[in-house]
């Protein structure tokens, strides 16, 4: 895959992240990567791409007990797999299992870091950010810091910025 397609499927996925309509607004959308510069070949390639690998979900592909903070099976889109390294991956993954996030603030930390990990490369330090930004309860923070080895034995100098 050459530099122009990541970068237009970037910008399309950051669309997407954005709640914007990419099939509605395909027409917008492609004058606006040509008047960037892009060649049309790159630009369908793209799409095609984001369509293909597409996978929709509804509520009955996934097992949610409301009595459970958390622990659901969530998995993981393509594109998600696409962008989460395997650190970002795993803490996700060590969050879930800690039951400790309701499923609304896991599902908003993963939106969070997806929209992330679109422009960057997703380090303990920047998901650690984002977890300070979704969680309110400084316990719940002390908790993950101290439950999660990314984010103990001094491999990150933790703090809680709320």
């Amino acid at each position: 895959m050459d530099k122009n397609l990541i970068e237009i499927i970037s910008f399309l996925i950051k669309k997407i992240l954005d709640d914007e309509d990419i099939f509605f607004n395909q027409d917008e959308i492609i004058e606006e990567l040509q008047y960037l510069g892009y060649d049309m070949e790159d630009i369908d390639e793209a799409f095609s791409f984001i369509f293909d690998n597409s996978i929709l979900f509804d509520d009955s592909d996934f097992y949610f007990d409301s009595s459970m903070q958390s622990g659901y099976n969530r998995v993981f889109t393509e594109t998600e797999k696409m962008y989460f390294n395997s650190i970002a991956k795993g803490i996700i993954f060590k969050l879930n299992n800690l039951k400790i996030l309701s499923p609304d603030e896991l599902e908003m930390l993963i939106t969070k870091m997806m929209q992330s990990a679109v422009f960057e490369f997703l380090e303990t330090d920047r998901i650690w950010q984002l977890i300070n930004e979704v969680v309110e309860e400084p316990e719940k923070l002390i908790y993950i810091a101290d439950n999660i080895s990314e984010f103990k034995d001094g491999k990150l100098n933790y703090q809680i910025v709320n």
